[in-house]
């Protein structure tokens, strides 16, 4: 979309709900919880059972147009199902720390106007070996971690593309019916 730093609508949309909303749009559902706090969730599919991933993120905006989102909270719920599937959730749960942070801004090229709505995510994702027997061989953790990195990667450039690509298109669409204050 085409636009300039100087636009006072560009920041006007960034403090809209809605542009919220259209970030968080790759969830099954998000709400602000007060605070700058919001919380999104996720369905975890599992066969005869209900379960979500929960997140409690702190939105933070700057002088310039653009949000920081951070991970205050991580929990997988379970509301229905086997009683031994939600303890197994729990487990992972407790053995696992994942920190993130994204940074959501628009660069814009001077000379064409325009503009690129951009998320730059720092996350991390700390697990719990449990411990094992000795006669169990661990495997080498250098390729375990590429791999998971190399997985995770693909799982948000398939998931944040999207929501920025709709995020841009919102702008577009609001500001077309904004009117310039007097």
């Amino acid at each position: 979309f085409a636009v300039s730093k100087s636009d006072p609508t560009l920041r006007r949309w960034f403090e809209q709900p809605e542009s919220l909303k259209i970030l968080f749009s790759e969830t099954s559902e998000s709400a602000p919880v007060g605070d700058g706090l919001w919380e999104s969730a996720t369905k975890i599919p599992f066969p005869g059972m209900v379960a979500r991933s929960v997140t409690v993120i702190r939105v933070e905006q700057s002088d310039a147009p653009s949000f920081t989102l951070s991970v205050v909270d991580a929990m997988t719920r379970t509301e229905s199902g086997p009683a031994w599937v939600a303890r197994l959730l729990e487990s992972i749960q407790d053995s696992s720390k994942t920190r993130s942070t994204n940074h959501v801004s628009v660069e814009i090229n001077e000379e064409s106007g325009e503009a690129t709505v951009v998320s730059d995510i720092e996350l991390s994702v700390e697990f719990k070996v449990p411990t094992l027997p000795r006669w169990i061989p661990l495997p080498p953790l250098g390729p375990l971690e590429r791999q998971g990195s190399k997985s995770l990667q693909g799982v948000l450039d398939k998931s944040i593309a999207p929501a920025l690509e709709r995020f841009g298109e919102g702008y577009t669409a609001w500001a077309a019916g904004v009117e310039e204050p007097a």
